[in-house]
């Protein structure tokens, strides 16, 4: 059984409302952080359908935006269904630059810590601090 993206999108929106998180990043990772990811840990490709190498998204409780780099604009509007995700290209918009300017000082944003590197994590937390 398939379910389609906007489904997956309310199901994680509601677990985001529990947990009392106002927005929630999903890399292209996994706990490993190589370049490879195994089937069961494409986390992006889930949630949204893209199937490239290189990319993530931002999930929020009205909106999301899938981030991808160059290779993949033709890719990602194929795969990623436009009334779910807003595309926005990784290096000239990266998540943490659009998240600065849709969260606002005090909301809570979601990471898996397995996914990303300490010093990514502290880095976006200083961004994300520095924002209130």
């Amino acid at each position: 059984m398939t379910i389609p993206h906007q489904q997956k999108l309310t199901l994680v929106r509601a677990d985001m409302q529990v947990l009392e998180l106002d927005a929630y990043f999903v890399p292209r990772a996994d706990e490993y952080l190589g370049e490879y990811v195994p089937v069961q840990n494409e986390r992006l490709q889930w949630i949204s359908g893209f199937t490239g190498s290189a990319g993530a998204a931002v999930i929020l409780q009205n909106s999301a935006a899938i981030f991808v780099d160059g290779r993949y604009t033709i890719q990602v509007r194929q795969q990623v269904p436009d009334n779910c995700f807003n595309v926005h290209h990784l290096i000239e918009e990266p998540p943490i630059t659009w998240l600065k300017n849709n969260v606002k000082a005090g909301q809570r944003v979601g990471i898996d810590t397995r996914m990303i590197p300490m010093s990514q994590y502290e880095n976006w937390e200083k961004v994300l601090n520095d924002n209130s």
